[in-house]
């Protein structure tokens, strides 16, 4: 029974690796061993740092995993690691990359007696996922300069003695709406690739929320009506504004074009909270749980869609928490929407902003 159960383990397509009570590697299938790039487990031993872990493994944005933080590890202290990526590289392969799961073994009185890890081998999707957001970031690199003059050429045209005609409206409108493309486009891709950096400084938070809101065409800008108590918070300014930015274009673009979307900025204990409600077609019940899922568009399909790509909220959502803070909503089909944004104010860092 022991012999058909390693035979069957062999021939599983994800690696498995066993080991006992001590942390010593006791089992490990065919498919573990070529994943390490070795050809029995004895070798696999001599090879480790550790019997249960490859040399050089580390976490996806290149840290070092610890002794007592590696799965196997915590699983013989009787954590369940669900989900976990390990990063190491093979003298046979290269760097490769592993999505594993790590369980306790335990005899009928419940008592670990050893740990067993899952590994499948992403190390293809994870370089195909590399390559796209590398194309992605050329490419919107790449169409931000003609974007940049077309625009720039437009704005010239319509700033002259004749007053600008409805094609030039048409035409910088257009432009706004690619440049906000690729904006999404490159804000994706750099937080995807661990690329998102951060420079926080002191702002007043009512100007970044006028700078935000005078980036829309002027039509749009109108129908925004702020009402703001003066906050001083440390952020990257120009991560928050576009935050804001997504947040209130969300509104406008969701609403009648005669409705007003009203923002307004308070200090809720030690926190700044902005609201931006709309009066607009709202939310349906069903479609609330993915509202900040990535590529995610609550109207697709329907006769209320207004297009985008479905990462406005997604990003917005990520510049929020990377400042400490939360995003949320309250919607009701029909009855419109108000989304909050809700970021700490911490005294000691804040000195009043210039």
């Amino acid at each position: 029974m022991e012999l058909e159960m390693a035979a069957v383990l062999d021939a599983m397509p994800v690696g498995v690796y066993v080991c006992n009570g001590s942390g010593t590697l006791v089992f490990a299938n065919k498919t573990a061993m070529r994943i390490s790039g070795v050809s029995s487990l004895e070798e696999m031993r001599e090879k480790a740092a550790h019997p249960i872990a490859p040399p050089n493994l580390r976490t996806l944005d290149g840290k070092p995993i610890p002794q007592s933080f590696l799965p196997m590890q915590r699983a013989l202290k009787g954590e369940e690691v669900v989900y976990e990526m390990e990063v190491f590289d093979s003298e046979t392969r290269g760097t490769c990359v592993l999505r594993t799961r790590s369980s306790p073994v335990r005899d009928r009185n419940g008592a670990i007696i050893g740990a067993v890890k899952v590994a499948i081998d992403v190390t293809k999707e994870h370089e195909l996922a590399r390559v796209k957001d590398e194309f992605i970031r050329q490419a919107a690199h790449e169409l931000k300069t003609p974007i940049a003059l077309i625009k720039a050429t437009a704005e010239t045209l319509a700033s002259e003695e004749q007053p600008a005609t409805t094609s030039l409206a048409a035409l910088i409108r257009g432009v706004d709406r690619i440049d906000g493309l690729v904006s999404s486009l490159l804000d994706l891709a750099d937080l995807e690739g661990g690329l998102f950096s951060f420079s926080r400084y002191p702002a007043q938070l009512e100007r970044v929320i006028t700078d935000a809101i005078g980036r829309f065409p002027i039509n749009a800008a109108r129908r925004v009506h702020v009402v703001s108590t003066p906050i001083v918070v440390q952020i990257d300014e120009a991560r928050v504004r576009r935050a804001i930015y997504a947040v209130v274009h969300n509104a406008i673009k969701y609403s009648a074009p005669t409705s007003t979307v009203e923002v307004t900025l308070t200090r809720e204990a030690k926190a700044a909270r902005i609201a931006v409600r709309d009066h607009g077609f709202g939310i349906p019940a069903d479609k609330q749980p993915h509202v900040f899922e990535k590529y995610f568009r609550a109207h697709s399909g329907t006769p209320r869609d207004a297009g985008g790509i479905g990462v406005g909220l997604f990003v917005a959502r990520e510049i929020i928490r990377q400042h400490g803070g939360e995003i949320w909503f309250e919607s009701a089909e029909n009855h419109g929407s108000v989304f909050f944004i809700e970021m700490p104010i911490d005294e000691a860092k804040t000195p009043e902003a210039t």
